[in-house]
């Protein structure tokens, strides 16, 4: 029963973390947009797009292209793709996995080195 409960723990903490990564790749991210329908929906999120926002209401100078990044949804019309979501958040999920368990192995070598380093 004691190891179930840290299970979960481990998948509550993995699934927050790669959330977290989720939203920051969607805070980074910019799509680039040079005419005004491009404007009516605007693609953002990494890996894969997963929220459409409407900037129609943007006037774009002519023959310019604008790198947009994600703005307010009170202030431009929001849509999110609940399943590009998720997909992005196994990807995201499985990252966190690997590369955890990559460190711990790295860390595991380093010490038993350092403990025979330290003993001879």
């Amino acid at each position: 029963m004691r190891n179930s409960g840290r299970l979960v723990w481990k998948a509550l903490a993995v699934a927050a973390l790669a959330c977290v990564l989720v939203v920051l790749g969607l805070l980074v991210d910019s799509s680039r947009v040079g005419t005004a329908g491009e404007l009516a929906d605007v693609r953002l999120g990494l890996p894969f797009e997963w929220v459409h926002q409407d900037h129609s209401s943007m006037d774009p100078p002519a023959g310019a292209a604008l790198d947009l990044r994600f703005s307010l949804p009170q202030e431009n019309p929001t849509h999110v793709s609940v399943g590009v979501f998720a997909v992005n958040l196994a990807l995201a999920s499985a990252a966190v996995v690997v590369v955890w368990s990559g460190l711990r192995r790295l860390v595991g070598r380093r010490g038993r080195e350092v403990a025979v380093r330290v003993a001879a």
